[in-house]
């Protein structure tokens, strides 16, 4: 299929774009309510940018890695693996490459998509990933198969890197027994109870959520919701991701709650900490499936104060 750079999957009150060539991302996901639309992902930012175009839309995959990568490197089975520092002035890489790379779209219905990353000579790992978008009358899911390209194993982990809207009226529901603090680079310095947990079990205001923090022991479910506008929307993964990583931009009306495979910086970090789990390792040939699912709720809006 010839290349295409933006398209819109529908099915009843539900809207979902993509843009293949942004790195595979959501344009937009929004509700019709009346006459109106709301926005449950910020509708893509559009004009020039210094960075990646992906960045400035309503969510992206992470692929092959999620979160910060220590100088940008690891060690995995006695070769260096390296990616570019892509977030310059940062001293670490982020979220791996498919957030960078063009996709392409193979197939195309009114409520599903599928795209599809080929292997890069240059990247540093050698893997196909596809992802299928599709829509309901009441669920957007996203569905990544990746698959080992190379004749020896490779390290690969995923994730979703969503930006909610309305981050003034939302509340978020979750358990998340475990934080990691960072230091000043973002990094993990060490982790503990999490201090927010019961704020988080009883539903924490968007706008109160630290400026960026990293959760664990997460059931891979949450609970995303706007009161004052009747809209609920039910996250969950499968298999069931167990780290969120919260970005809340000073003075921006959008937050991420991003549903991770693993700890950040953990292809370093699992060498000298016993409590993080090595990389996932695919053989040749082997694939990894990972679903993140959005399920829309309404109920009756309760009043503003």
């Amino acid at each position: 299929m010839k290349a295409v750079s933006s398209i819109v999957l529908r099915k009843g009150s539900l809207s979902v774009g993509i843009e293949p060539a942004a790195g595979g991302a959501l344009t937009r996901l929004d509700l019709a309510l009346g006459p109106r639309r709301f926005d449950i992902l910020r509708p893509a930012v559009r004009g020039p940018s210094r960075i990646a175009p992906s960045l400035n839309m309503s969510s992206f995959p992470l692929v092959p890695y999620a979160g910060r990568l220590r100088n940008g490197h690891f060690q995995f089975e006695g070769r260096r693996i390296e990616y570019p520092l892509n977030a310059l002035p940062e001293q670490h890489s982020s979220h791996g490459d498919g957030f960078t790379r063009e996709w392409q779209l193979t197939a195309l219905e009114r409520d599903a998509a599928v795209l599809r990353i080929a292997p890069q000579s240059s990247a540093p790992i050698q893997y196909e990933c596809v992802q299928t978008v599709t829509v309901s009358e009441h669920r957007v899911e996203i569905k990544l198969i990746a698959r080992n390209l190379e004749a020896r194993p490779i390290p690969f982990e995923s994730g979703f890197h969503p930006y909610f809207a309305g981050r003034r009226r939302a509340r978020v529901r979750a358990n998340l027994p475990f934080r990691t603090h960072w230091d000043t680079q973002l990094m993990p310095a060490c982790t503990g109870p999490n201090e927010l947990r019961q704020e988080f079990a009883r539903g924490i205001a968007a706008a109160g959520l630290p400026v960026t923090a990293e959760f664990g022991g997460w059931d891979g479910q949450a609970i995303i919701e706007w009161p004052t506008e009747g809209v609920t929307v039910e996250l969950h993964t499968r298999p069931a991701l167990q780290h969120v990583v919260v970005w809340v931009p000073e003075r921006a009306d959008f937050f991420c709650f991003e549903p991770v495979s693993h700890a950040t910086d953990s292809f370093n970090r699992w060498h000298v900490d016993p409590t993080i789990r090595p990389p996932r390792t695919l053989m040749p040939d082997e694939t990894y499936e990972q679903t993140c699912a959005f399920t829309v709720r309404l109920c009756t809006p309760t009043a503003r104060t």
